[in-house]
């Protein structure tokens, strides 16, 4: 880690983190342009009911949604098969309901799944090195969750850079789904097989990303695999609060819990997904330019970038396909 980067991080005042803040949340968001109507509106309610916001949820919904069919689905892209595995972090201040988010989007939704189908809980929500590796090679299956996700992964990265703990190693081959095995002291070997699904879906604040964001960006890749996003995090105002839950009392869906346990279901067999011809054509322009970037810098002696960007959008979309349809 680069304990001088991080030394002056926390040498900021928070006046340079709220005016962090303002300047991220200025930039337009997507999250409305990536659902129909309906669901959007859903979407907005339900985060006005909560006193957070529509960002925070969004992002909760698609990775736990990613999540939940991934246990029982792949990505086809011609001959290679991958998983859904998100890595997804949202950041705002404090008091802006990040963990309300995370609860009703995701813990009490992977419960309900866990309940219905008599499984004991795959969430985890801290964890050793070791701890990591044992519940999900027992469970085949992980979902890291977490309202301050930074200190879980500050402690993994120091205790990988500290002891060789293998942590990143970890993090990075279940994202991409790779098999792999660990043995640890006092351990019998735990084996991981291709494919398992496993998410992160953590919250952190200003100050706390940033350095996340160094501790993270050490060369081994990680970084690259995490989707960070900064909504528009301003709350509602009580009489909106008051409004939205009067609106979900209405509605034939006031919980996420009966969405979550239909996505459960529907993928309780093996499927998988593959690629319309107009994914196919966008996928491939994406690669292009990405390829044209990477032979471009090698013949020019640069270093090449490196970016997990195309897995994420896939997977992403896989997401929201099946949270809308």
């Amino acid at each position: 880690m680069s304990k001088v980067r991080l030394a002056k991080l926390r040498k900021q005042p928070n006046s340079t983190w709220a005016l962090l803040q303002k300047r991220l949340i200025s930039i337009p968001e997507p999250f409305e342009t990536l659902f129909p109507a309906p669901v959007w509106n859903l979407i907005h309610s339900k985060s006005n009911a909560l006193s957070t916001n529509a960002g925070y949820v969004s992002t909760s919904l698609i990775t736990t949604t990613a999540f939940l069919a991934g246990t029982g689905s792949i990505l086809r892209i011609g001959p290679q098969e991958m998983p859904l595995n998100i890595y997804s972090i949202f950041v705002g201040p404090p008091t802006t309901g990040k963990s309300q988010a995370i609860k009703e989007c995701a813990i009490t939704p992977t419960a309900a799944v866990a309940r219905e189908n008599d499984a004991s809980g795959c969430v985890i929500q801290k964890c050793t090195s070791s701890g990591l590796v044992k519940t999900v090679a027992e469970k085949e299956k992980g979902f890291l969750l977490s309202a301050e996700i930074y200190d879980i992964l500050y402690k993994l990265l120091k205790s990988d850079e500290e002891n060789a703990t293998g942590d990143v190693q970890v993090l990075c081959q279940m994202f991409s789904g790779e098999e792999a095995s660990y043995r640890y002291a006092t351990e019998r070997v735990r084996e991981i097989r291709s494919n398992t699904p496993f998410c992160i879906l953590g919250a952190t604040q200003a100050p706390f990303a940033a350095r996340l964001v160094t501790i993270l960006d050490q060369g081994h890749g990680l970084l690259d695999r995490f989707l960070i996003t900064f909504p528009k995090c301003l709350r509602p105002t009580p009489q909106e609060t008051e409004q939205a839950v009067e609106a979900l009392t209405q509605s034939p869906l006031s919980s996420f819990d009966d969405i979550f346990l239909e996505i459960a279901r529907l993928h309780a067999s093996h499927a998988s997904y593959t690629l319309s011809s107009e994914a196919h054509r966008i996928l491939n322009t994406l690669n292009e330019e990405f390829i044209a970037d990477v032979n471009e810098a090698i013949t020019e002696g640069r270093i090449p970038p490196k970016t997990k960007k195309i897995n994420i959008i896939l997977w992403v979309a896989a997401s929201l396909h099946s949270l809308i349809t």
